[in-house]
């Protein structure tokens, strides 16, 4: 004749069990889903350029080293040197994960590049002017006069390459 005891174990297991499942969905919940090792992500970038005011939609695809997407809500962390970003971390959808980067303000020490047609070079800004005043930065939108080291042509193109 089995004892109280051995038929009061299997009780308490079966009691327990429930509450420890819940416990443990719950608790998975709390912690950020990381991709795997081997995983590799790619960024795609909407815009290569942007003018004042103008925004690119940066999309990172996470996959596995099996070949699928990771797990949906893997978080992915970003960061910029220039420009800023809508939002500084994103969860994955089917493997992807989406942030916005508008171009920012250009400041003193700033890194720029100057590209045309006979015009190829990199320069640190050393000088900025908004109506003839000097300023420390420029925002979106102004029109601004920035010291050049070399001659610049109309039509060049000026692209911030990283915050000083």
């Amino acid at each position: 004749m089995p004892s109280l005891m051995t038929l009061m174990i299997p009780r308490l297991r079966l009691a327990l069990l429930p509450g420890l499942v819940v416990a443990g969905l719950t608790a998975c919940d709390k912690v950020p889903l990381m991709a795997p090792s081997q995983s590799t992500v790619t960024l795609n970038a909407s815009h290569t350029v942007l003018a004042p005011n103008e925004t690119a939609e940066i999309t990172a695809t996470v996959i596995e080293a099996a070949g699928t997407p990771v797990q949906n809500g893997t978080l992915v962390l970003f960061t910029t040197t220039v420009g800023q970003l809508d939002l500084r971390e994103a969860r994955t959808h089917n493997g992807v994960a989406a942030v916005r980067l508008t171009d920012g303000s250009l400041g003193i020490g700033d890194r720029i590049h100057v590209r045309g047609h006979t015009t190829d070079y990199y320069q640190r800004v050393d000088r900025i002017e908004v109506e003839h005043q000097a300023v420390p930065v420029a925002r979106p939108g102004e029109s601004v006069g920035v010291h050049v080291t070399q001659r610049v042509r109309e039509g060049d193109a000026v692209w911030k390459v990283s915050s000083g």
